[in-house]
């Protein structure tokens, strides 16, 4: 019952996610451009907010644990037999326990790093903030179908 309750809280914040995603701050851009001192040039704000980000090393990670997870996914789809889920379990549940370490230290660190008067931790402002959450969307999907996959499987 736990278990059912766990999976319908993670499909309401991934159906909800994207929404949220989706509710930008319109005036980022502007105090993007405060923040760089270029608020009395428009044309400078306007190549500051158009610069390719460096990519984010977290979402590098996150995307690398979504290519693994789906690889499981395929590995647990694949197999013929119970016996054969079963052996494949121990390796599904540690890519389970990899990705809940890396959004827990993820959400750590968003917690600590914003400090009053600091900028955000990620370089691309509001682009970086949509593709981390994008990317972690992706990872909390990889990790319901987890689930799914170990329930199918009876364990």
């Amino acid at each position: 019952m736990k278990l059912v309750h766990t999976v319908c809280l993670v499909l309401a914040i991934v159906v909800g996610a994207p929404v949220w995603a989706q509710q930008a701050d319109p005036h980022a851009a502007h105090q993007a451009a405060m923040a760089a001192g270029q608020a009395g040039d428009p044309a400078s704000a306007a190549t500051a907010t158009s610069k390719p980000a460096e990519p984010d090393p977290a979402i590098a990670r996150m995307d690398a644990q979504v290519k693994a997870m789906a690889d499981m996914h395929a590995k647990m789809t694949a197999a013929r037999t119970p016996a054969e889920r079963k052996a494949l379990m121990p390796a599904q549940l540690k890519l389970m326990q990899d990705g809940m370490d890396m959004m827990n230290a993820m959400h750590a660190g968003m917690q600590s790093g914003m400090q009053p008067g600091m900028q955000c931790p990620m370089a691309g402002g509001m682009a970086g903030h949509q593709q981390m959450m994008q990317t972690h969307v992706a990872l909390m999907q990889a990790m319901m179908q987890a689930m799914m996959d170990r329930m199918s499987a009876g364990g």
